[in-house]
């Protein structure tokens, strides 16, 4: 069994699958090819509620910093 993984670019609308079978020898091509599958899986965009906490939590903390060191 031979699998491969990988990332389809934004905006591809068609995707190509190519299978070789080499000729062995005599009249009849004797490859076969069973349980073939092309699975495409949709991974989530990072929320803009994540990069908001984020941002949030860093200015938070820097203000905290700089009032500490005025307090010192």
């Amino acid at each position: 069994m031979q699998s491969a993984d990988g990332s389809v670019p934004v905006g591809t609308r068609q995707i190509n699958v190519l299978l070789n079978a080499n000729y062995a020898r005599g009249r009849i091509n004797d490859a076969y090819a069973d349980n073939l599958s092309l699975v495409i899986t949709q991974v989530p965009e990072p929320s803009i509620s994540g990069f908001l906490l984020t941002g949030l939590s860093s200015l938070t903390a820097l203000k905290l910093r700089r009032y500490r060191q005025l307090l010192q």
